[in-house]
């Protein structure tokens, strides 16, 4: 799926799990990776200011 992604100009970033082999990711990517804990709590503060509700149903 990472290969037809990448075909496509699309680039998947993930963390490193237990049994993944590490590899060079770029900066920025490392970078975001990082924040994205913050960025999802503050979406997720967003969402509750302005009464957003989501079902998945």
């Amino acid at each position: 799926m990472e290969r037809e992604l990448a075909e496509k100009g699309v680039t998947l970033i993930t963390g490193v799990q237990n049994n993944m082999q590490p590899r060079v990711m770029k900066r920025w990517d490392l970078l975001m990776l990082r924040k994205r804990f913050i960025i999802k709590i503050v979406l997720e503060q967003l969402k509750n200011i302005s009464q957003i509700k989501h079902s998945w149903h």
